[in-house]
């Protein structure tokens, strides 16, 4: 049943994977030809993560979770820092959360994630009653 299956692939794929009456062989050729490249995936990741921009639009703190890339980064054995992901998030952020950019700067302590987190919630929360 599976050498039929194998049969009736895309001429295009069959052009390029050696012909195998073994089932589990020829998956596995395939799966090596078709894998996503991983530095492309990082290449990727990277990319988002440095275009991403909160709109002003909806939850700040979904933003940020949708910003944790760091952590899909490091699945893939690409170190990233806290402090560097705190950064990028705070560069995300629109003119309106212009004095937590300030604050940040100005002070000595690094923020964690958890503390980013907590901090745009409560000045969202404060832009929105002005």
């Amino acid at each position: 049943m599976a050498i039929l299956i194998m049969r009736s692939i895309s001429p295009f794929v069959i052009g390029i994977i050696p012909s195998s009456d073994n089932a589990k062989a020829f998956l596995e050729v395939i799966g090596e030809k078709f894998q996503e490249s991983k530095k492309a995936k990082i290449e990727s990741l990277i990319s988002q993560l440095t275009q991403m921009k909160y709109d002003g639009e909806g939850c700040v703190m979904v933003h940020i979770m949708n910003m944790l890339i760091g952590n899909k980064l490091r699945t893939l054995n690409v170190n990233v820092d806290e402090a560097i992901m705190v950064d990028f998030e705070i560069n995300s952020l629109p003119s309106s959360f212009r004095h937590l950019k300030s604050t940040y700067i100005a002070q000595n302590e690094i923020w964690t994630l958890n503390d980013m987190i907590g901090i745009c919630m409560h000045t969202k929360t404060s832009i929105s009653k002005r």
